[in-house]
């Protein structure tokens, strides 16, 4: 049961929102704030009232890589008192333009096709978006991709009100190697299939894909026998161009 209420109750994953939390507590000292788990900057702090300014929604991957995650998603905020008494509320992640930048990205790739010339067919149940843990194994035939957003820059001093913001973005695939002396032949394919989907949606999208391949980056090969799984990831950047108050309105 929440007994909180948010004022904004919703904003974006980027984080440095002002977010007014009125709830039943009494004590004056101060506690702590996490939305999604992590700590939001305490900006006040009276009985029955604090202001935080809010974390960005940040994690990281398997490989020690941080990344934004992004996407539509209803979190707690946990508001814990000195003494330990903790109150929950709600707080709602909201699709950003940088969602349906990405998104687009994930359709183009899942368009790939050998009858087209490519080097693999790859469906739309083989592509997913990052997810919290960013999980490599989704149960889809490989290769599997997954497309996110390592991290955005935007304007140092308004973090909530910008101009444009770059997002560094990935496409990361794996796959099972063939034989022991394929894989690095194998990778190069993938790569370029993924290098080409994108490019293809660069000449398209309304987003602003900057830089539509920096670099190749395979996987750790320990064993390279047949059965081994390696990764290829295709880096690029999508300039979000638009101005506004809110990114979750594409204006």
């Amino acid at each position: 049961m929440t007994d909180l209420t948010l004022s904004p109750n919703t904003g974006t994953p980027l984080g440095g929102q002002t977010i007014t939390i009125t709830g039943p507590w009494t004590d004056p000292a101060q506690g702590t704030v996490t939305i999604d788990g992590r700590t939001a900057t305490i900006v006040s702090w009276v009985p029955g009232t604090v202001v935080v300014t809010s974390p960005a929604r940040t994690s990281v991957n398997a490989w020690g890589n941080s990344f934004t995650v992004i996407g539509s998603a209803s979190v707690a905020v946990v508001v814990t008192e000195a003494n330990t008494t903790t109150h929950t509320g709600i707080y709602n992640y909201t699709s950003t333009i940088l969602d349906q930048a990405l998104q687009g990205v994930r359709q183009q790739i899942a368009t790939l096709s050998v009858q087209n010339g490519d080097n693999y067919t790859i469906g739309p149940s083989q592509v997913d978006s990052v997810m919290t843990d960013q999980s490599i194994d989704t149960g889809a035939p490989l290769p599997q991709v997954v497309v996110g957003c390592i991290m955005m820059d935007v304007v140092p001093d308004q973090p909530y009100t910008f101009d444009t913001g770059t997002a560094h973005c990935f496409a990361r695939a794996v796959l099972d190697l063939g034989v022991k002396d394929d894989w690095d032949f194998a990778l190069r394919c993938l790569w370029r299939d993924l290098h080409h989907a994108i490019r293809t949606f660069r000449g398209t999208d309304a987003y602003g894909i900057t830089e539509d391949a920096k670099k190749m980056m395979s996987g750790q090969i320990l064993n390279a026998s047949p059965g081994t799984r390696a990764a290829v990831q295709v880096e690029f950047d999508i300039e979000v161009k638009f101005r506004n108050t809110d990114m979750n309105l594409n204006v």
